[in-house]
């Protein structure tokens, strides 16, 4: 059974599955261009589609994430879309935080519920299957769970999801039944949204809301948090009875942003980062270790925007209670496209098993010959290699900085070895003046990606039995004094850092690479960056990683199975 998934949203994208299998996931941006894309995913529905080699006609059934149809795009914090400046007035009244008003919008967002331009697309492209929708935390769960590693053990897996906004909830608690199927307990109601908390901490800090959340997770490890816990205490908690989110703002939006500048004025950026990163580390592992006990469970499944926070996902990881953990790679709403495809096949098949994500590599690729030719129009100096993972470990080795493109491209949010920046792990300083050329201000340090028969020699409490998480750069582990050594360009502040663990099966690519590498060196471990310019996407085409290798002044270029390399005069 072939299912089309679609997010018409932010992150738009579309997915496609057969029988549960993930065959392609795509989001509109690393087409179009356009760095978290707001809207119709226009040219990730064709994409899926050539990309998985699909027929429109064989699609069986269209699923398209959220019921409600959202306030539309809300890029600049300060100038939200008519809908959300009526919600932040209604935030304001008595007894508006109560699940009344969640029902009310529901009703009154899903009647009628339609969206022509992506129809007017799917009919344009031969599509003619029937199209439902899915609730908007439902697929969050839905990616949590089915594309996990417990399908031997439902009876034993917790899913917690938490975003923003989604549907009128920011948060739900499921178990699963022996059937695989998805059973909600609790979820909280919009303005008590933690999640939006964080948010505009990032916008009253002058970061941009709704995209720059990680980097208030990087500055928190350079303050003093004891300085404003107290006020993060005091502004969010969560009900241990009811099992729900608790805001005390009394406020949504701007409103709420304004109010809590005001508590927080006083205070540094640094330590009101802190603050706020130990408050949310605090409220969510109570949740969700109160959850775990109240119903007898010992794996986690998490999906939903607030779980892009690393940190958070490393505490809920060394909670007592938590024998594994899964955090979807695409866990925000880069993957509401997937989570309606799988979502929706939930509901249509008896045993919606899980059936594991082994890698992201969902996107489209690109031959030998298709690269050679983007390379001849760009008329960059190249030549063909005959063992590329080599040639790329030497560059490595002297201390260059290359881009590696090859194979099919990451899903998510994390560049993952087909669309990387890669360096070695030695240079401390090489967040300050590789980030200057590649026009980033960032805070989190480079990530590094790790052979796995050797992550436990650099990551404390890692096993490759429980190493899902690991796979993806989701989730953050305390750094070995081998590792901050060996490593300190990867190594963060806090003595943290969050990796992605690489196998043969898995990842060819990369793999070889690092086996190359550390046959020369010894070492198993790599900076691995994403390959794009500062506000732009990762890389998508040979063209666009040409250009990205060009304006970044990079010192090698490995893409496929050529090699391109500047000059010194146009490195500078």
């Amino acid at each position: 059974m072939l299912i089309l998934g679609l997010n018409n949203g932010i992150d738009a994208g579309a997915a496609l599955i057969d029988d549960g299998r993930v065959l392609c996931c795509i989001n509109e941006e690393r087409l179009n261009r356009q760095k978290q894309f707001w809207g119709p995913p226009l040219l990730s529905v064709e994409a899926v589609l050539k990309t998985a080699g699909v027929d429109a006609r064989d699609i069986d059934y269209v699923a398209q994430s959220s019921i409600t149809g959202g306030g539309g795009p809300h890029e600049d914090f300060d100038r939200p879309p008519t809908i959300k400046r009526l919600v932040e007035h209604v935030s304001q009244l008595p007894l508006s935080h109560t699940n009344l008003l969640k029902s009310a919008y529901r009703f009154a967002s899903s009647r009628g519920r339609s969206d022509e331009i992506v129809d007017r697309r799917l009919k344009e492209l031969g599509i003619t299957a029937p199209k439902r929708y899915i609730e908007h935390h439902l697929c969050h769960a839905a990616t949590g769970y089915y594309c996990s590693q417990f399908a031997d053990s439902p009876e034993d897996v917790l899913i917690v999801t938490a975003d923003g906004v989604g549907d009128g909830i920011c948060h739900t608690i499921s178990t699963v039944g022996p059937d695989h199927r998805i059973h909600r307990h609790h979820e909280t109601m919009i303005f008590h949204s933690i999640a939006e908390i964080y948010g505009y901490v990032t916008h009253n800090l002058g970061f941009r809301y709704n995209r720059h959340e990680g980097k208030i997770t990087g500055l928190a490890a350079y303050g003093d948090s004891s300085k404003t816990i107290d006020v993060f205490r005091h502004v969010m908690s969560f009900d241990p009875q009811r099992l729900e989110l608790r805001c005390h703002l009394g406020a949504w939006g701007r409103p709420a942003a304004r109010k809590l500048h005001e508590m927080l004025k006083d205070h540094s950026r640094e330590d009101v980062a802190a603050g706020l990163q130990r408050a949310l580390e605090e409220v969510m592992s109570g949740m969700v270790q109160t959850a775990l006990r109240r119903y007898g469970k010992k794996y986690l499944c998490v999906a939903g925007g607030l779980f892009c926070n690393v940190r958070l996902n490393q505490v809920l990881f060394e909670l007592p209670e938590v024998e594994d953990i899964y955090v979807h790679p695409g866990m925000a709403d880069t993957g509401q496209g997937l989570g309606a495809a799988l979502g929706l096949r939930a509901e249509l098949v008896a045993r919606p098993n899980p059936i594991l994500l082994r890698n992201v590599y969902l996107g489209p690729g690109f031959s030998d010959a298709e690269i050679e030719t983007a390379l001849e129009q760009s008329g960059v100096p190249y030549r063909k290699c005959e063992n590329v993972y080599e040639e790329t470990a030497k560059l490595l080795n002297g201390g260059k900085v290359v881009a590696r493109f090859c194979g099919r491209m990451e899903y998510g949010p994390r560049a993952l070895g087909h669309r990387s920046i890669l360096y070695h792990t030695r240079d401390a300083t090489v967040n300050t003046w590789l980030n200057k050329r590649l026009k980033r201000t960032e805070f989190m340090p480079f990530a590094p990606m790790v052979l796995r028969k050797r992550a436990s020699e650099y990551f404390e409490n890692f096993s490759e039995e429980r190493s899902e998480a690991a796979n993806f750069m989701t989730m953050t582990y305390r750094v070995t004094p081998k590792g901050s050594s060996e490593a300190p360009a990867a190594t963060h502040v806090d003595g943290t850092a969050r990796p992605q663990t690489v196998t043969q099966a898995e990842n060819l690519d990369s793999w070889s690479i690092l086996k190359s590498y550390e046959a020369l060196t010894g070492s198993a471990i790599l900076v691995n960056t994403s390959f794009n310019m500062h506000e732009e996407p990762i890389v998508c085409l040979p063209s666009d990683a040409i250009g990205a290798f060009l304006e970044g002044h990079l010192d090698g270029l490995a893409i496929g199975s050529f090699l391109a390399q500047l000059p010194e005069s146009r490195r500078e």
